[in-house]
């Protein structure tokens, strides 16, 4: 059985981390700074059209600046996908599945661009969004609205919130449904899920 949140793009979520260094707001940029080496647990809400109640899974991420991420579901379902620089690796009850970032296209392109604004490269996502950046009473928020290509078709908008920590995402999507992510940061630079040898 293929199994949805394996799925989830956040391979996406870092890209917009990462870009969000550049909004233009301190608070914003030093939080995801920081996101992007931590480990935290999650919550994620999926509001389906026509579906009277939101799927909701629970789990694990664990970020590895210059190394990958590990997204790790644990409730209603075990899975966990970790992305690596050359291939992500898929893990459930059906065992364990690798598959080349070259055989991936959208990954792969998410991953250069994302690999390249983190070493410097300050255009690697021009054109790829707008972006609007503000502060407001309990901290910040930034909203990212997808202009081109295959990114524009899945997501509408993604927002991210928080204040000293990043706090939650939503991702809105083209067909009228919504994720909504709460993240509760559990150590910073701990890279709890990347002990022991990776696949």
């Amino acid at each position: 059985m293929k199994r949805r949140g394996r799925r989830f793009p956040i391979g996406v979520v870092t890209a917009c981390c990462a870009l969000g260094l550049q909004a233009g707001v301190p608070r914003c940029a030093g939080v995801l700074a920081r996101a992007l080496d931590a480990d935290a647990a999650w919550t994620l809400e999926r509001v389906v059209p026509g579906l009277e109640s939101p799927l909701v899974s629970t789990g694990v991420v664990s970020c590895c600046a210059g190394s990958g991420i590990v997204w790790r579901v644990d409730a209603p379902f075990f899975s966990e996908v970790c992305m690596l620089g050359d291939a992500m690796v898929f893990s459930d009850e059906d065992g364990v599945r690798r598959k080349a970032a070259k055989d991936l296209p959208q990954y792969d392109r998410i991953r250069k661009q994302t690999d390249a604004f983190l070493a410097g490269d300050a255009h690697a996502f021009d054109g790829a969004f707008d972006l609007r950046a503000c502060d407001t009473v309990d901290g910040w928020t930034l909203t990212l609205t997808p202009t081109v290509g295959a990114m524009k078709r899945l997501f509408t908008q993604v927002e991210l919130a928080g204040d000293k920590r990043l706090e939650r995402v939503t991702l809105k999507t083209a067909d009228g449904g919504e994720s909504r992510i709460c993240f509760f940061e559990k150590a910073q630079g701990a890279h709890e899920l990347w002990k022991g040898a990776r696949p």
